[in-house]
């Protein structure tokens, strides 16, 4: 077996059995987790608040630059 499919496919009958061994072993990158879990649960919940605005934001640009490309072009039609 080549290194890469061992990286792609690792073996489980190797895997640790501590879960965050597990998971780091898996290729889990933890560092986000340990981030977050220095925040307070009101930290993470603003943060998790702005997420959610600037998806939301992004959602409705996104719809309305759709609605222009499929809408007529008035600027034409009126010529």
């Amino acid at each position: 077996m080549s290194q890469l499919e061992e990286v792609l496919s690792p073996d489980p009958a190797t895997a640790p059995t501590d879960p965050i061994e597990r998971a780091v072993w898996y290729g889990v990158d933890l560092t986000l987790l340990k981030e977050n879990l220095r925040r307070t649960p009101t930290e993470r919940l603003e943060r998790h608040e702005h997420a959610l605005v600037a998806a939301e934001a992004i959602r409705k640009a996104a719809r309305e630059r759709r609605i222009r490309k499929t809408a007529p072009d008035t600027a034409q039609s009126q010529s």
